[in-house]
């Protein structure tokens, strides 16, 4: 599912950023929070202020593992490195 960054989904609907983020802080049009608290919308949210119907969801499921647990540190690092994969690509990773 493509994402959004702030300021692209704001040229896309031909909006300023502060009214975005405006209307996320009134509720009008809320938008979703990354793990570093910035905001990004999806290709839904897009579809539906535009009034097109959006498509059934689809999930993307990211997997990592190890094969034993002295490697932890090696599973949180597969971890960061595939949601700035996940980020880079425009796939939501919740």
């Amino acid at each position: 599912m493509k994402i959004y960054r702030l300021n692209e989904f704001a040229k896309l609907i031909g909006k300023s950023v502060q009214t975005l983020q405006r209307w996320d802080r009134e509720g009008i049009f809320k938008a979703y929070r990354n793990k570093l608290n910035r905001r990004y919308y999806i290709h839904d949210q897009y579809l539906e202020y535009i009034g097109q119907k959006a498509s059934p969801e689809k999930k993307n499921i990211v997997y990592y593992r190890v094969s034993s647990s002295g490697q932890k540190g090696d599973l949180e690092n597969q971890k960061k490195a595939i949601e700035q994969f996940c980020i880079a690509q425009g796939i939501a990773v919740s």
